[in-house]
């Protein structure tokens, strides 16, 4: 139970970051 909470953080860690990263990069692309 508690290994596939964390596998869960993870992903939505991993989400979040990527979120990030493709809005930052389309700003720097924009500007």
């Amino acid at each position: 139970m508690l290994e596939r909470k964390i596998t869960c953080v993870i992903t939505v860690m991993d989400l979040v970051f990527v979120l990030f990263m493709h809005t930052y990069l389309s700003c720097l692309f924009s500007s």
